[in-house]
């Protein structure tokens, strides 16, 4: 099993964790962070540790944040650790609503790689999808 952590700009990461907890009955191991622009970095990294630390599972632990190149995500990438904790950027409902789910025992790092192509197979053109 894995824990999740959602690190977002404001609030969004945390009502994502909420709307995933109202779908899937008896969720993994899952917190969101939301972070202010004004908030001071270290205190935010603090943030971050300790919600890995909340949600610490033998399986590792996955973190998400809302951009590339955002405060979430650098943040997130100081965490980085092989086979330990791993960062996926960019991140949409049924990405968080399927690892509130995930039973399955793979590691992370396939775990994650999973995640990101469910993630990406789940955007569609609604007009595309309807045309059929």
């Amino acid at each position: 099993m894995i824990g999740t952590v959602i690190v977002t700009h404001g609030i969004i990461g945390i009502e994502m964790v909420k709307v995933a907890r109202s779908i899937v009955r008896d969720p993994q191991p899952m917190v969101g962070v939301a972070l202010e622009h004004d908030e001071n970095l270290e205190l935010m990294s603090g943030r971050i540790r300790e919600a890995i630390q909340s949600v610490q599972q033998d399986g590792g632990i996955l973190l998400l944040s809302d951009l590339f190149g955002g405060t979430p995500s650098n943040l997130c990438l100081s965490f980085l650790e092989q086979d330990r904790v791993e960062v996926i950027t960019g991140f949409n409902l049924p990405m968080v609503i399927k690892l509130a789910s995930f039973r399955e025992t793979k590691p992370l790092t396939e775990i994650a790689t999973f995640i990101k192509n469910y993630g990406q197979k789940n955007i569609t053109l609604a007009g595309e999808v309807l045309k059929k």
